[in-house]
């Protein structure tokens, strides 16, 4: 099993359980995808797994590159703001990456951000993502799972972040793939 699978391994288990029992995104309009909720940030790792995703795809392009930062400027994801705890504001924008309808996100399920794989309908014929959550327990057993080789990742390539948009940390890590 590739390392992409492997670290997504508990996630897709839960997905599919769900879906098995006829519990999917297949009906939903995506909106946690949008800038109506989506504020997913994404660590080193799965900036990387997404890069060579689309670098196996043939999608790194100029024109990927322009959408992405075009992304950012427009939901101002570059911009810090902080919280009355001192922690940074995480913004709300449209994933660069999902297209409206049935298809949504262009992202393959063994290279997608984990928070993206760990949210899903608890209830058949869901939509708006009102019965929409994450089991937080999963993603922090995957978290664990996975720690040393994420620290050892930013260790060899001098990351000074842990977590960022989906667009600025694609862009941040662009030149090592």
């Amino acid at each position: 099993m590739s390392t992409t699978k492997k670290r997504r391994e508990l996630l897709i288990f839960e997905m599919e359980k769900l879906g098995n029992q006829g519990i999917n995104c297949q009906g939903c309009l995506g909106t946690c995808c949008t800038s109506l909720a989506n504020s997913m940030q994404i660590s080193p790792i799965e900036a990387f797994d997404m890069l060579y995703f689309l670098k196996s795809e043939g999608r790194l392009t100029g024109d990927l590159k322009k959408k992405l930062n075009d992304c950012v400027e427009k939901y101002r994801l570059n911009y810090e703001i902080s919280t009355t705890r001192g922690l940074p504001l995480r913004r709300s924008y449209t994933c660069p990456f999902f297209e409206p309808g049935p298809k949504g996100c262009t992202i393959d399920k063994y290279s997608k951000p984990y928070g993206c794989l760990g949210f899903n309908p608890q209830e058949k014929n869901a939509t708006g993502g009102a019965s929409c959550f994450s089991k937080k327990e999963i993603l922090q057993k995957r978290v664990e799972e996975f720690e040393l080789l994420e620290l050892e990742l930013i260790k060899e390539y001098k990351i000074d972040w842990a977590k960022k948009s989906i667009p600025l940390a694609l862009l941040n890590l662009w030149h090592l793939v």
